[in-house]
């Protein structure tokens, strides 16, 4: 899959490429939404749990898809959790991540 924003763009504004290993939870519900994710290769699930500790994902990402960034826009938490393959990511905070996302790619902040 074609990354959503390209790598050296991302670069250009100061992302940092990450290695996580397998079942690395990056984010909990809950948490306050600070960086931009982009995966390089790899997959990722997005979940919640319930009370009882049961899983419910809402979906899987993988090569060169975004997750994780609609909390970013209305500065709100992280609707839900997410966990790893071992996968490299860029992240941005919020600010610098937002300039490149408005420039360079259709979408309704722009």
């Amino acid at each position: 899959m074609k990354p959503q924003l390209s790598i050296d763009l991302l670069l250009s504004f100061g992302a940092v490429c990450n290695e996580y290993e397998k079942g690395k939870v990056l984010f909990h519900e809950g948490d306050e939404a600070a960086f931009y994710y982009q995966l390089v290769y790899g997959s990722v699930k997005m979940y919640n749990t319930n009370d009882d500790g049961k899983e419910f994902t809402q979906g899987y990402f993988s090569n060169g898809q975004s997750f994780g960034e609609p909390p970013l826009f209305i500065n709100e938490k992280y609707p839900a959790s997410a966990m790893n393959t071992t996968t490299n990511r860029y992240k941005n905070p919020t600010q610098q991540y937002l300039r490149p996302y408005k420039t360079h790619r259709p979408h309704p902040l722009r």
